[in-house]
């Protein structure tokens, strides 16, 4: 297998409801959106972990905000 190079991917689950998104290599930083519950999260992948972070939530149909 002359030229060609391996590069160790990760997979990126959501946090909150942990849908798997994607995969990801290191060096990686990025903005996705949960298509099973509308989380905007933020990425980062470096040699050996994947930090992910719930950036905003998308409320439910029908919920009742309070404030």
């Amino acid at each position: 297998m002359e030229g060609i190079i391996m590069i160790e991917l990760f997979w990126t689950h959501c946090c909150r409801c942990g849908y798997r998104i994607s995969r990801s290599a290191p060096g990686t930083k990025s903005l996705l959106v949960c298509p099973k519950c509308g989380s905007e999260l933020e990425v980062a992948v470096d040699s050996k972990a994947v930090k992910v972070t719930v950036r905003k939530t998308k409320e439910p149909r029908g919920a009742v905000v309070t404030r």
